[in-house]
């Protein structure tokens, strides 16, 4: 006989408000590896799924998890044994029939076992890492220094430019309003390197450049300023080559914190 399993979950606490978000589950036998299956999606204001025909008495795997536009949590994953039996129909023993009544039809008795609901301690949804940068010269730069700004992720170029941002106040703005960010995952291979491929003042050229970490995604880094960037750490702080040179950091993600590679220079 075919059954089902009805499994629930709850919203994850830390989500106090979200938008474009919905659950995923999936499912298979025990000896069935979930890692292909593919997820069937539900929208966010469900909060269980009923899976039918399955086998009575096998056991199944099953993992859910919460999806907030391009943001996953990690799957949360239970294993149950299908135990929706069919009713069995035992009769009760047989009544006595009175004098000239007939026999009494025995009165079934259902012993069916219900659905199966497991409740899901759900996994919290994990705000993707990023990696801020900026670039700028100090003030506008009237000299015709050839700065290059280079970071690397895994390998390949994510950012290799040689246009600062010359507004005069750039340099000096909260991390939110740098001039761009991705995603990062821990483990996460970085390489920053700023070159000096011509100093426009024979050599004198002066700056910086510097790698931050912060738990948040907001706030003043590197510089005096209200409200700074909350637990901010200097990983690295270097000067550039004042005459056709580079300089070069280089490090691994780590889990819990973003970064902030920033480079400023003059002349």
């Amino acid at each position: 006989m075919a059954a089902t399993l009805t499994i629930s979950w709850s919203k994850p606490t830390s989500l106090t408000s979200c938008t474009d978000c919905s659950f995923e589950y999936k499912y298979a036998l025990s000896s069935v590896s979930l890692d292909g299956i593919t997820p069937i999606p539900v929208s966010f204001g469900t909060l269980s799924a009923t899976i039918t025909g399955l086998v009575n008495g096998e056991s199944y795997n099953y993992a859910v998890r919460t999806v907030c536009g391009p943001v996953k949590s990690k799957w949360s994953y239970g294993t149950t044994v299908v135990c929706d039996t069919p009713p069995i129909d035992t009769p009760t023993p047989t009544p006595t029939a009175g004098p000239g009544q007939p026999t009494p039809t025995p009165t079934p008795t259902s012993t069916g076992t219900p659905n199966c609901v497991v409740d899901i301690e759900y996994a919290t949804v994990v705000s993707p890492q990023k990696l801020y940068w900026n670039f700028a010269t100090i003030g506008v730069n009237s000299y015709p220094t050839v700065m290059r700004f280079r970071i690397q992720k895994n390998g390949v170029d994510y950012i290799n430019t040689t246009t600062p941002v010359q507004d005069n106040i750039q340099y000096i703005e909260q991390l939110q309003n740098w001039m761009g960010n991705t995603n990062v995952t821990p483990g996460d291979a970085i390489i920053f390197t700023v070159t000096t491929e011509s100093s426009g003042s024979g050599g004198n050229t002066i700056g910086g450049m510097a790698t931050y970490t912060t738990t948040g995604t907001s706030g003043y880094v590197g510089v005096i300023g209200t409200p700074l960037a909350p637990n901010v750490v200097t990983l690295n702080s270097q000067s550039v080559d004042p005459d056709g040179g580079a300089v070069t950091y280089s490090f691994t993600v780590t889990s819990g914190v973003n970064y902030a590679l920033n480079c400023t220079y003059f002349q």
